[in-house]
């Protein structure tokens, strides 16, 4: 198919926008980072006020943890988000030029999912029947809340995917058994969610503690699936996890940002991070509390 010929003129306005493939710059990181409490998840999204090309950032704190990066530079805050509209509302405000940032941080994304049940709820108590959901217990989430909430949730993040920003995003973990009884760790969304959270970001990385005698290590583990802007991104198993790479005293966001840069997959990333000095040997000791 031939490109755009020069000398044309459009007759009517586009209601999309057309970026050349020629500058991997020009290009957006989706980054999900999810773990327990207490792992460093929260630092290392805040590790972006420290990349200069990732600034200036947004930061979005629905799980309340930013004091671990509060005295960042070059950070913005947003703490009364609560719904998934409302996150809508923001990236279409940055799809419209509205808003400009480089980089957008949403730490807590099943906290957000759990306030959005509870405002849910909340509303369908105070329309009665009009709403249509019946619940066997009053405060607890029908089939249909849930369902309601993996709706917002899904449009959220497809919006998500066309803001003109890297995102980087931290969550809470969870654990299921596959039918070998086999324990996997995935983000804390229920059902369907937790499976297709992948298809939404080109790095996907499991945070953890190991503790060695009185030391505790920061261990990230990421995700192999197919690679950067892979179709193949929704692991039944809740996903293959990669070798261990110790970022307790690395800066995760400029390790991600390197690698997605020189282009380097999920599943080559721990490798290459561990043998080329080129990306992880100058990486930024953690300056973020």
């Amino acid at each position: 198919m031939d490109g755009p010929k020069s000398g044309g003129k459009l007759t009517q306005r586009l209601t999309f926008t057309i970026r050349k493939n020629d500058d991997r710059s020009k290009r957006y990181c989706r980054v999900l980072l999810y773990g327990n409490p207490g792992t460093g998840k929260t630092r290392a999204i805040g590790q972006v006020a420290l990349v200069p090309d990732l600034q200036p950032i947004l930061f979005i704190d629905v799980d309340g943890g930013s004091s671990t990066v509060q005295d960042a530079d070059n950070i913005d805050w947003v703490h009364d988000i609560y719904t998934f509209g409302q996150l809508i509302e923001l990236s279409r405000a940055l799809i419209r030029g509205e808003l400009e940032y480089k980089t957008i941080c949403i730490d807590g994304l099943g906290a957000l999912y759990r306030q959005q049940l509870n405002v849910q709820m909340g509303q369908s108590a105070n329309a009665g029947s009009d709403v249509g959901i019946a619940r066997w217990q009053p405060g607890v989430p029908a089939q249909q809340d849930y369902q309601l909430a993996h709706n917002r949730c899904t449009s959220a993040l497809d919006l998500l995917k066309s803001v003109p920003a890297n995102v980087f995003v931290a969550t809470g973990s969870s654990e299921f058994k596959d039918a070998t009884n086999r324990v996997h760790k995935r983000a804390d969304l229920p059902g369907q969610m937790a499976e297709r959270i992948f298809e939404y970001f080109d790095y996907v990385g499991y945070l953890y503690n190991r503790v060695l005698g009185k030391e505790v290590q920061h261990i990230a583990q990421f995700v192999e699936y197919g690679g950067v802007f892979a179709k193949e991104r929704s692991p039944k198993d809740g996903g293959i996890l990669g070798a261990a790479l110790n970022v307790s005293d690395q800066n995760v966001a400029q390790l991600i940002w390197k690698a997605y840069m020189t282009g380097i997959k999920p599943a080559e990333l721990t490798t290459t991070l561990n043998r080329d000095d080129q990306i992880a040997g100058d990486a930024s000791p953690t300056a973020v509390n």
